[in-house]
C-alpha cells in the first residue's frame, strides 16, 4: 500500500481519537468517564451535559465518521483505503489515544462511517435493528397504558435496552445486507470489522470490574454488556 495511503489511514484514526465529547462536557464542569455511563459517548453527553452539547456531540461523531471514507473516494485513494479509514475512525473513537484508549461504542461513528462507504449497505443494515428495537417496545404497549411506577420503570427498561440491542442487530447485519447488495470486498470486510470492534468494545468496557466480581457471574455480564450495553441483565 503507498505511504499516501497508511498515511491517510493514521490520520482518520488521529481525527476519530479527537476528544470532543470530552471536551463539550468539560465546558459543562462535567467527565463524563465519571458520570452517567461512564461511556465518552453522545448519548452520556446528551444526558450529563443536556441536549446542546449532546447534539453537537452526535454531529461531531457521524461527521468524522462519514468523512473518513468519503473524502478518501473522493481523493482517489481507491475502495480499499477508504474501507480500512472508516475501521481507523471508529477505532479512534472507541479507543482515543488522547483519551488513554477510553472512548464511546462508535455507533454514530460506525453508521456514517459505513453510509460514507455504502449507502444502500447501511440502510438495509438498519432495518434488523429498526425492527427489534420497535418490537421489544410494542410488546410492552399494553402494560404502560396504565402509567403505574411498575410500568413506567419497565418502559424506561425497555427504552434503555432497546437502543443498544437494535444498534448490535444493525451492525450484525451489516454484512450480510454487503453480500446481499454485492457492495464488494472492502465493503463488506468494513461491515465484519465494524460490527466485530463494536462488540469488543462493549465487553471490554470495565472488564476488570466484571472480573472481580467473579464465578459464573463474569459470564452473565458479558453477555448483558454483549446485548444491551449494560452491566446487569
Amino acid at each position: 500500500m503507498p505511504l499516501l495511503d497508511l498515511l491517510y489511514i493514521f490520520v482518520a484514526y488521529l481525527v476519530g481519537s479527537l476528544p470532543v465529547l470530552h471536551l463539550l462536557a468539560r465546558r459543562k464542569g462535567v467527565d463524563l468517564r465519571q458520570t452517567g455511563t461512564g461511556n465518552v459517548g453522545g448519548g452520556n453527553l446528551w444526558q450529563s451535559a443536556g441536549p446542546g452539547p449532546g447534539s453537537i456531540g452526535i454531529a461531531a461523531d457521524v461527521v468524522r465518521g462519514f468523512l473518513a471514507p468519503s473524502v478518501a473516494l473522493f481523493l482517489g485513494l481507491g475502495p480499499w483505503t477508504a474501507s480500512l479509514a472508516a475501521i481507523a475512525a471508529v477505532t479512534g473513537q472507541m479507543w482515543p489515544v488522547f483519551l488513554r484508549l477510553s472512548g464511546g461504542r462508535g455507533n454514530a461513528t460506525g453508521l456514517a462511517a459505513m453510509f460514507g462507504l455504502s449507502p444502500p449497505t447501511m440502510l438495509l443494515g438498519l432495518i434488523p435493528g429498526i425492527v427489534a428495537a420497535g418490537l421489544r417496545l410494542w410488546g410492552l404497549k399494553d402494560q404502560t397504558l396504565r402509567l403505574s411506577p411498575e410500568n413506567l420503570r419497565a418502559l424506561r427498561i425497555a427504552q434503555s435496552r432497546s437502543l443498544p440491542l437494535g444498534m448490535l442487530l444493525t451492525f450484525s447485519a451489516m454484512p450480510l445486507a454487503a453480500l446481499v447488495l454485492d457492495s464488494g470486498t472492502p465493503i463488506l470486510v468494513s461491515g465484519a470489522a465494524i460490527a466485530g470492534l463494536v462488540c469488543l468494545r462493549r465487553i471490554t468496557a470495565d472488564l476488570r470490574e466484571d472480573l472481580r466480581s467473579g464465578g459464573a457471574e463474569i459470564g452473565r455480564r458479558l453477555l448483558s454488556r454483549l446485548l444491551y450495553d449494560r452491566p446487569v441483565p
